[in-house]
């Protein structure tokens, strides 16, 4: 029988209960207050995490979707809420529907991850994107070699192919047309100014549901992005890597904000309703607009993307895009956007004209 967490209200007390390796019963107190709730729930979930492992190892087949359903109990007791939700989300939205999830764990080749790939690739998601998905089939065949459930790794290759999507060529983004298809299809879901709020500054979503009046200065023509939406409450909190910083204010993006955004609330996107925008309220309009529009059908990160691209295609330096973006360092955003840059390792004029601005300090003997 599972471990089970219980809780005795008359002296606020948590303790749990299992069935030992001889068939006992077992009733262990753990003590009082949160710190005793979390720490039995994680005493409950490794206890469970061993009995399920034990059930897979006895077992004949072992499916790839029921290894990864383990790795994902497993992480419960160490993920943050975030972290774990993530992986949730992959294993639901990609890897459960696809040909992996019925194949046994230890006939899994690389050339069935190499059409899994195409198959993601097919979908228009970033390489940066499949990579992240393929983070959790690494994860999933390592727990299986450490748990004994295979003898040894059926996977050889697999990291090396996570380094190449995620510094390969061709993040996803629209075309300045696409752009405008969306934004025109926005107005009709109600969703118009965070859409363009979004292409006009490649904020992240959470950034975007995060942003405050305070945060613009209409007069220097700026917008500070510092706040982000916290998923699980809706609350100030830094942004990612402390990635605060400050974007330039296109007139029409000051224009729209101007005309459509709520002054009655504090954050500058909201509902109809004047409620906070949030995932649940905002995705389901995003995805109709996608859906309505001729246009490859990316994740709305690629607002981010194309801000990106249209910025590094019209000129502007990796440096600035950098800080733009909010990116950790420069090297973040040449290995994203390096392929963008102009080829022009042949040209060798620099050789015969010093730049502008810089003096010589060379004397002859």
């Amino acid at each position: 029988m599972k471990a089970t967490v219980y809780h005795r209200k008359d002296n606020d007390s948590y303790a749990i209960s299992y069935t030992s390796d001889a068939g006992k019963r077992v009733r262990k107190t753990i003590g009082k207050g949160d710190a005793a709730r979390i720490e039995a729930q994680r005493l409950a979930d490794g206890i469970n995490a061993r009995s399920d492992r034990e059930g897979l190892s006895s077992a004949g087949p072992l499916p790839f979707a029921a290894v990864v359903e383990q790795v994902i109990e497993v992480s419960r007791a160490v993920c943050r809420p975030r972290s774990l939700a993530h992986l949730e989300t992959t294993y639901r939205v990609h890897l459960a529907p696809s040909q992996l999830a019925s194949i046994d764990i230890r006939d899994i080749r690389l050339s069935h991850i190499s059409k899994f790939v195409g198959v993601q690739k097919d979908k228009k998601l970033s390489g940066y994107t499949i990579a992240g998905h393929l983070v959790l089939v690494r994860q999933a065949l390592a727990y299986a070699t450490r748990e004994k459930l295979v003898p040894e790794n059926p996977v050889r290759g697999l990291t090396s192919l996570i380094k190449k999507l995620r510094t390969g060529k061709g993040v996803s983004a629209w075309s300045h047309a696409e752009r405008e298809v969306l934004l025109e299809e926005a107005k009709a879901q109600g969703i118009y100014l965070p859409v363009l709020i979004a292409f006009y500054t490649g904020c992240r979503k959470s950034e975007l549901f995060g942003l405050l009046w305070k945060d613009i200065d209409f007069e220097k023509g700026t917008l500070h992005i510092r706040h982000q939406w916290d998923a699980q409450e809706l609350r100030h909190v830094p942004c990612k890597f402390d990635s605060a910083r400050r974007v330039p204010l296109a007139p029409r993006l000051k224009a729209a904000i101007l005309d459509n955004g709520n002054r009655e609330s504090e954050f500058v996107v909201t509902q109809p309703s004047g409620a906070a925008l949030t995932p649940g309220s905002f995705d389901p309009r995003w995805q109709r607009v996608r859906a309505a529009c001729n246009v490859p059908q990316l994740p709305f990160h690629s607002t981010r993307h194309s801000y990106a691209t249209a910025a590094i295609e019209a000129g502007k330096s990796p440096n600035w895009a950098s800080k733009a973006l909010g990116h950790k360092d420069v090297a973040f955003t040449l290995r994203t956007y390096g392929h963008l840059l102009p080829d022009q390792e042949a040209d060798t004029s620099f050789l015969d004209a010093p730049a502008s601005g810089v003096q010589s300090h060379l004397r002859l003997a």
